[in-house]
């Protein structure tokens, strides 16, 4: 049995952290995708590319590319400290992984009934949290929606908590009125994104620790 040594990817040697990245923004674009395939709502970023690629009859990965680099200038303009290799390659290759892993979703599992829905939908909530789990523990740079709110916040001298409050809800609405789909899903993820996100960092990083 092959066994993963754990403890040599928590000594952070770049290329580790690297690895780590580039799994967590794999992570956060396949369950980005499979959530919108569900339809049962997106994460708040994502409700904007669905409400953009409805209302302008683009892909789900254009909408995500255009705005992850007007983002990104966004936070270099008001607060590059806040970026990051791992924010870099978000920018990169998030929007042609949703492309990819919608396209694979809807030729693999081209029946939507309710159970596959709702189970499809649970799946891509924490994939995509898990995703941003690991790109947090990485430290080589986080996706750039948080780096972009952070740097506003800083900037304005704002409490980032409630920044980042307003900062998605105004996301969500653009996008809703675009077209945007809403759901349970959106508000399962607004109300334990950032606790399951905190939390499971720390344990994480304790698991890497111990073993």
């Amino acid at each position: 049995m092959v066994r993963i040594n754990i403890k040599f990817i928590y000594e952070r040697s770049w290329w580790q952290n690297l690895f780590l990245v580039l799994v967590g923004v794999f992570l956060v674009s396949f369950g980005s995708a499979v959530n919108f395939c569900a339809g049962l709502g997106n994460d708040p970023v994502s409700v904007l590319f669905n409400g953009i690629s409805s209302k302008f009859g683009i892909s789900l990965g254009t909408a995500a590319n255009f705005f992850n680099v007007f983002f990104f200038i966004v936070a270099f303009i008001f607060g590059k400290k806040f970026l990051g290799l791992g924010t870099f390659l978000y920018v990169l290759c998030s929007g042609r992984f949703i492309d990819l892993f919608v396209f694979v979703y809807r030729t693999l599992i081209p029946w939507q009934n309710l159970p596959v829905r709702i189970l499809s939908a649970l799946i891509g909530c924490f994939v995509i949290l898990f995703g941003v789990v690991l790109m947090v523990v990485s430290t080589l740079g986080i996706d750039v929606w948080t780096a972009s709110a952070m740097a506003l916040s800083n900037f304005f001298k704002l409490d980032y908590k409630k920044f980042k409050i307003f900062f998605d809800g105004i996301v969500c609405f653009l996008g809703f009125i675009l077209g945007g789909t809403v759901g349970v899903i959106t508000l399962f993820l607004v109300i334990v994104g950032g606790p399951f996100v905190k939390v499971m960092s720390k344990k994480l990083e304790k698991t890497f620790l111990n073993l």
